[in-house]
């Protein structure tokens, strides 16, 4: 389990912080940034693969989130600040609707690659934010006066 998650001490200050925490924001990073040409190939292969222009602006929407969203994620987490929580919570949320999503609108070698795309890349990734939830500093509470 990474350093700060739940159950465990947070890291002392000017303690170096745990590899896998180091390197989540950038993997989150280039999750985003790796989905923003993504973003225009789905824009221009969908309307031909579907009956419905519709589902197209979903689609893309819906990618379009998950980009801004890993980003944001990856910026806050990497600067420690404890609004990643906010982000990487419904960031999560995204990509794991994307996932169920793709596979039950899916059939054959199409069904295929939904699968494994959930499997190697969007469940992995929304575990990563979920991670951000999880590792937040705990909420101080003001005593009151």
């Amino acid at each position: 389990m990474l350093k700060g998650a739940v159950g465990k001490e947070p890291a002392a200050p000017g303690s170096r912080p745990s590899r896998a925490r180091r390197l989540l924001p950038y993997l989150l990073l280039a999750a985003g940034l790796i989905e923003l040409p993504w973003l225009t190939l789905l824009a221009f292969q969908l309307p031909s693969a579907t009956n419905n222009d519709a589902w197209v602006y979903v689609w893309v929407l819906l990618d379009a989130c998950e980009a801004v969203g890993l980003i944001l994620t990856g910026l806050l987490y990497r600067r420690r600040s404890p609004r990643a929580a906010a982000f990487g919570l419904p960031t999560a949320a995204l990509l794991v609707i994307d996932a169920c999503l793709d596979i039950a609108t899916t059939d054959g070698r199409e069904h295929l690659a939904a699968l494994a795309m959930a499997a190697l890349i969007e469940l992995p990734l929304a575990i990563a934010c979920l991670h951000t939830w999880l590792a937040r500093p705990p909420v101080r509470q003001a005593h009151p006066s």
